[in-house]
């Protein structure tokens, strides 16, 4: 299994919850077998950059969940104007799984780090 260090995904946030980062599926035939891709989050960045407080929401969503709130793990955080957060979650995700989030203003940056193992 090699694994590889790099910035997982960066957006711009909207204020409706977008996709941020998803674990690649396998690839190859249906029948493919040898590892499954995965993740780790090593930290999450939040940075708001146009001068007044927001709120952000992230989801972990599993592969083909569709319960959307359910797996919100962080719910109107709020940051002030000009802010950078720093979260350290240490989340494992595995194929097709995601990292969905939104602010309530579209003055918020995301970045995630991370491993991706495949």
């Amino acid at each position: 299994m090699a694994e590889f260090i790099r910035i997982l995904g960066h957006k711009a946030l909207t204020t409706g919850y977008t996709d941020i980062y998803v674990v690649a599926d396998l690839i190859g035939p249906d029948n493919a077998t040898g590892p499954i891709p995965q993740a780790v989050i090593g930290s999450i960045i939040l940075c708001e950059t146009g001068g007044a407080s927001s709120n952000v929401d992230i989801r972990v969503v599993p592969k083909g969940d569709t319960t959307g709130a359910s797996h919100n793990i962080f719910d109107t955080f709020a940051l002030s104007s000009n802010q950078t957060k720093i979260i350290s979650p240490g989340i494992t995700l595995s194929t097709g799984d995601k990292i969905e989030a939104k602010a309530s203003t579209t003055a918020v940056n995301i970045f995630i780090f991370g491993s991706e193992l495949t």
